[in-house]
């Protein structure tokens, strides 16, 4: 089959100094040239093996995404040139759309894949499709599994479920990673009614439970010994970043996006002024803005960085996490922390040292819990982290009256302090 390219288009370079990737195929008639709505930075995109590189963020399932288009347009081209039917553009982009209607025939995976284009196209949040991108992976992954067979949006029953929930449980994946995937499907499925599509008579029975896990966060000592720990370069890099995170409360998301233009003067102080990405609404529009100050070990930190670097040097997520675990486990984070896992379909509690928990989230869960520790008010702690409802940081308020309640019982009964 003739020759399909990916490429990214330098010249369409948007204000945040991404450019849109575009699929080239040439065929006996002529070229196809479409936008695959995937757009990337420079410096993210492998062009010799025209593919995303691994440092950017939802690298994964952007590649799964252009792969499953060229699979669409070889299956297409592939079709209409054994029919000897007219190949056009038109024609080609309808193939790799996908744009039918669903038919009994449509599998699960395949279906998801396209509700997820759709979501993609109707404006869905970068996190939102990138969680769907996730669920998408799993489930081709589950199907390829399936000895001979395809399951079919018709037929999936409690039985189909069941082995998909086995499949999930072998991946030894969290409880709740195993619930975004039945929440997911459950909205999946109630698309595919109110658009028409008949689903089995006695359709799978879908709970989408989320189990309600403790937050983990790191005390002062913790931090300390995480600052303090002779580390490679690369590890150090990461540690000041999550570092950073634990002393402004960031999310991974804005960690990575924001600049130093967001930097802003105060009276005597830096702040960081900012739009978090999670506050966009795709419905309304609305945004909100959030600012918090530096403080001084956060500005101790950013003055170690040359200003070409976006503010700091941000990795992966994944690869973030990676090394954050090494990073705890060389700091000596060993407490053991009891956390929920699940094996074959039961949630079994199961004690494990605190440093193999640690993220690039639990910098914000540690951001608000000593916050709350040192005496700065509930509603401060909220404006703060960006929370719309005092509600969201009330359970970090919980962990830290708990927190207060054993050092002072520590205290009177004569055992050292946390």
């Amino acid at each position: 089959m003739n020759d399909i390219r990916y490429k990214l288009k330098l010249s369409k370079r948007d204000q945040s100094g991404k450019c849109p990737v575009f699929l080239e195929f040439n065929y006996n008639a002529g070229t196809l040239i479409m936008a695959t709505g995937e757009k990337c930075e420079e410096e993210h995109w492998d062009a010799e093996k025209q593919k995303f590189r691994r440092s950017m963020p939802g690298y994964q399932e952007a590649n799964e995404y252009l792969q499953l288009l060229r699979e669409r347009l070889t299956k297409t081209y592939r079709q209409l040139r054994n029919d000897s039917s007219l190949i056009t553009n038109d024609v080609l982009k309808a193939g790799i759309n996908a744009t039918k209607s669903p038919t009994v025939a449509d599998d699960v995976a395949t279906l998801y894949e396209q509700y997820r284009e759709q979501c993609k196209a109707d404006g869905y949040k970068d996190n939102t499709l990138k969680s769907m991108g996730t669920t998408a992976s799993r489930l081709r992954r589950w199907q390829r599994a399936q000895p001979g067979k395809k399951v079919y949006v018709a037929h999936y029953t409690n039985v189909e479920h069941k082995s998909l929930l086995k499949f999930l449980d072998a991946e030894n994946l969290h409880p709740n990673s195993v619930g975004t995937v039945c929440k997911h499907l459950v909205t999946f499925f109630n698309h595919l009614k109110s658009n028409g599509q008949k689903l089995h008579p006695q359709h799978a029975k879908i709970s989408k439970t989320m189990i309600d896990t403790e937050r983990i966060w790191l005390n002062d000592y913790e931090l300390e010994k995480i600052e303090h720990a002779e580390l490679p370069d690369n590890l150090a890099r990461t540690r000041d970043a999550f570092l950073f995170q634990c002393w402004t409360g960031l999310r991974y998301n804005d960690l990575r996006r924001i600049t130093n233009a967001n930097i802003i003067n105060r009276n005597g102080y830096q702040a960081l002024q900012f739009i978090p990405e999670k506050s966009v609404s795709r419905k309304v529009g609305k945004t909100k803005t959030v600012e918090v100050p530096i403080l001084p070990k956060a500005v101790t930190i950013l003055n170690m960085y040359s200003k070409d670097h976006r503010l700091l040097p941000v990795l992966s997520n994944q690869k973030m996490n990676e090394n954050l675990k090494d990073i705890a486990r060389i700091a000596g984070i060993e407490q053991q922390t009891e956390t929920l896992i699940q094996r074959s379909g039961k949630l079994v509690v199961k004690a494990v040292p605190k440093w193999s928990l640690v993220t690039t989230h639990i910098a914000r869960h540690t951001y608000a819990t000593l916050s709350l520790v040192k005496g700065v008010p509930l509603e401060v702690v909220s404006k703060a982290l960006g929370h719309s409802r005092i509600q969201t940081t009330m359970i970090y308020a919980k962990i830290a009256n708990e927190w207060k309640n054993r050092v002072i019982l520590d205290a009177w009964s004569g055992k050292p302090g946390s």
